[in-house]
């Protein structure tokens, strides 16, 4: 199932505002954003399932005989091509703090991002978190959970 092809829950439509977030900084990759719906876990992640192999935004690349993509094009085609989903996958196998509505362990961009940028990644964050009526607490330099306000 592609993220652009399912009806969202409340939940869902978080993490995916978070991922395209992400994708919109360059940065998608070493990053699962799980969901919590129906009482259960959905987790996105750049690691395609079948085969075991990490799609980073940087391998998804597209030839369009020189014609530049729209910014609206560029975001569907990596939706598409390097978020999976894997149902039912529960984050407290990694970690502690993980809430009951969206939570995400990361590597990379935005791991660097939150714990040695100037503030403005916490603040867009913040941003989308406040959308849902919810904040973020970081629970390890590498994993945050989302809570009521």
């Amino acid at each position: 199932m592609k993220l652009t092809d399912f009806k969202s829950s409340k939940s869902e439509q978080c993490a995916k505002e978070i991922i395209r977030w992400i994708i919109k900084h360059g940065g998608w990759g070493d990053t699962n954003v799980y969901a919590k719906t129906g009482g259960k876990w959905r987790c996105f992640t750049n690691r395609n399932p079948e085969t075991g192999r990490y799609m980073y935004q940087d391998d998804c690349s597209y030839d369009n005989d020189g014609q530049k993509e729209t910014k609206t094009a560029y975001e569907k085609r990596i939706l598409d091509t390097c978020v999976f989903i894997i149902e039912d996958d529960d984050p407290s196998r990694c970690f502690e703090w993980t809430g009951n509505f969206v939570c995400l362990s990361t590597e990379g961009w935005l791991y660097d991002a939150l714990n040695y940028g100037n503030g403005k990644t916490e603040d867009q964050l913040w941003k989308i978190c406040q959308k849902y009526g919810k904040y973020f607490e970081r629970g390890y330099a590498w994993s945050l959970a989302l809570y009521d306000n």
